[in-house]
């Protein structure tokens, strides 16, 4: 206490002078009895005592701090610049934590002129102490008139002064909506029109001229003079045409005062045909690749193409024309993945449409040490989109294991890469020969309406593996099916510190297996968190029939395992039914402790124990229900769905499980 700020225990000229800031200057200025009838000379010689008093007060609560902010904004105001009605302007604040412990904050607007986005579209946050762990959002100005526009965005859960807010609008007399039209990518020999809007919002009419001043690529039929009344619009049709590969410019002019010129923007794009026989666009695969240039499309025809590609950095959409059935990329006949991406692609390079199989892994350096079988992304965030990825390896079984990671696929890179998407893919029977059968997990990553099935490794992670510490990654809406995993996690191994988001999934027949060692297993789930990380929040998940052995440890669990560090773990509305080796277990080693909460859960008949709690002081425990969710064809139930009337879907508690809706009558 004695070094709290403020330096309430010590009557210094310092610690009178930190205490006097904090009393309103209105207060300090009351003529004559000033405040309690003392006048304000002798008010300032009770300070240290009042202070005194409130820190003994303060000691009664958690918060050593007493009346100084717990929360700030920086910058703490904003003036926005005249914005134009019907537009938005945006500027970027950071809330501090200036206190002591972890704050559960909300942020809300008075005003319905300003409004708030953060990067994960939540306005709750968890603020850890100190600057460098600010929390960034935007606050978003829409002027609605004219006049002078104030407001306050406010703290709810802390201690904080509000973000003053302030702006002007004004009535724009000629406004093209949109400000910039964007073409994107078209392709040689095609076509596209796009439209532009010239409202005229004010009070007088407007005259002028639509002209271009671009080259051939693009034309409009409505270029030539206008008038506009009040409250009348104009439509100005843009079609593009390219006729060379690259980027193309534009300026659309209205030959108006007030008109603002729109900037039209375009790419043009070719598409390499690659044929099985060798007589299309280029000869290969890869030579498609060599060729292509930023926004090309390289389109694969039917076949089987021995080839393990790199994509060489280059922001194309490589596409199957037919689909993953008939279109197979086999990288058994060299010794690397099937597909490589090293070179930070983005979300503009895109992997379509194929089968990838026969990969081996990428070496990365350390003996018997390979990454990504079929796919490997190091230093690259590429989309992965509606393939099949099957029969790869990383690391071979019957092999040193080394510490190989991610048959199917293996991702990594620097933060200021976007998040990889992986997209209605089937990622099946893959290895991973120390960790991670299906998926590593090594950057942010959206990973969704996946089949991730039959994918198995020697150690943890069958399904996905995440271990290192990555800004965030969903995981919603897959099918994880029969996979394995010879230590934790069989269908999804969770650790790292970055919020992850689990939701949506249906985890069916998963196994782990852990011998000789303390702690859960967690055939469908397994979650750690360090203490000090971000939430990992597991809810509305269905999970049956998974299996887990521990072998001289403490019970299996088969549906999840929250273990190792029972950090910020959530476990919330999720059906975990017929289960070997219990529901849930929770176990945590030595004093890596924090919290984690069981709740709103259907936990029934399974194997064991269905809530195993080592700690109780730890994991909060509450409100779970212990029934029959009534699945649609009882044990041989393989969609996860529930009959009309399952508790799952008519408790107070919300939907539980991964299906809002019933998927039969009866069971």
């Amino acid at each position: 206490m004695a070094g709290s700020s403020g330096g309430f225990l010590h009557h210094s000229v310092s610690s009178e002078r930190s205490w006097t800031r904090r009393i309103p200057a209105r207060l300090l200025a009351v003529p004559g009895a000033g405040i309690f009838g003392v006048s304000p000379p002798h008010l300032l010689s009770l300070i240290p005592v009042a202070a005194y008093l409130l820190l003994l007060l303060s000691a009664c609560g958690d918060d050593p701090v007493g009346l100084e902010p717990q929360a700030e904004f920086l910058p703490p105001s904003l003036v926005f610049e005249t914005t134009a009605l019907g537009d938005t302007a945006q500027r970027k604040v950071h809330v501090v934590n200036r206190s002591l412990k972890l704050l559960e904050i909300t942020v809300s607007s008075d005003s319905p002129e300003f409004s708030m986005i953060s990067p994960d579209s939540s306005l709750s946050f968890r603020l850890f102490p100190g600057e460098a762990r600010a929390v960034e959002m935007a606050i978003l100005f829409h002027p609605v008139s004219e006049a002078l526009s104030r407001g306050r965005i406010q703290v709810g859960g802390a201690r904080a002064l509000p973000l003053e807010v302030t702006g002007n609008g004004k009535i724009d007399p000629c406004r093209p909506d949109p400000g910039d039209l964007a073409f994107g990518w078209v392709r040689l020999g095609e076509e596209k029109t796009l439209t532009l809007t010239l409202h005229c919002d004010g009070p007088d009419s407007v005259e002028g001229s639509v002209a271009l001043a671009c080259g051939p690529e693009f034309s409009t039929p409505d270029d030539g003079p206008f008038a506009l009344a009040p409250r009348e619009s104009l439509r100005v049709g843009i079609t593009y045409r390219p006729v060379d590969r690259g980027d193309d410019k534009c300026v659309v002019s209205f030959g108006a005062e007030w008109c603002e010129d729109v900037w039209v923007m375009a790419t043009a794009s070719r598409v390499w045909e690659i044929q099985e026989n060798g007589l299309g666009d280029a000869p290969t695969v890869q030579a498609g690749i060599d060729s292509a240039g930023h926004g090309d499309v390289v389109l694969v025809g039917p076949g089987t193409y021995y080839e393990n590609i790199n994509l060489r950095g280059k922001a194309i959409h490589l596409k199957s024309a037919e689909g993953p059935e008939t279109t197979i990329l086999d990288g058994s006949r060299g010794d690397f993945p099937v597909v490589m991406c090293h070179s930070m692609e983005k979300n503009d390079t895109i992997i379509e449409g194929f089968t990838i199989t026969g990969g081996r892994g990428w070496s990365t350096g350390t003996p018997h040490t390979k990454g990504g079988g079929g796919i490997d992304c190091s230093q690259a965030a590429s989309v992965i989109w509606g393939n099949i990825i099957r029969d790869n390896t990383a690391g071979r079984p019957g092999e040193p294991r080394g510490n190989s990671r991610g048959g199917g696929i293996s991702f990594r890179g620097p933060e200021s890469l976007p998040p990889i998407i992986i997209e209605d893919n089937v990622i099946t029977d893959n290895h991973g020969a120390f960790n991670a059968g299906g998926i590593n997990v090594g950057h942010a990553a959206i990973i969704q309406r996946n089949t991730i099935e039959k994918n198995s490794t020697g150690g943890d992670g069958g399904g996905i593996y995440l271990l290192v510490n990555v800004p965030f990654i969903i995981i919603r809406d897959n099918l994880f099916l029969e996979n394995r995993a010879g230590d934790h996690g069989g269908g999804a191994y969770l650790t790292g510190t970055g919020r992850t988001d689990l939701y949506g999934n249906l985890f069916i027949g998963n196994k782990s297996s852990t011998h000789g060692l303390p702690g859960c297993s967690g055939a469908a789930i397994f979650a750690s968190r360090e203490v000090g990380g971000e939430l990992i929040h597991i809810h509305h998940n269905t999970l049956i029939f998974n299996d887990a052995v521990n072998i001289g440890g403490s019970p299996a669990a088969g549906g999840i395992c929250v273990g190792w560090y029972t950090g910020h773990v959530v476990i919330e509305n999720n059906l975990i039914h017929g289960n070997e080796g219990g529901g849930v277990a929770t176990w945590a080693e030595g004093r890596k402790f924090g919290t984690a909460s069981i709740t709103h859960n259907l936990i029934s008949e399974n194997g064991g124990t269905d809530i195993w709690n080592s700690h109780p002081e730890l994991v909060e425990v509450v409100e779970n229900i212990f029934v029959d969710p009534i699945l649609c064809d009882g044990v041989n139930n393989t969609s996860g769905r529930v009959a009309v009337g399952s508790p799952a879907l008519t408790q107070p508690f919300g939907v539980i499980g991964a299906f809002p809706e019933p998927g039969c009558t009866e069971p």
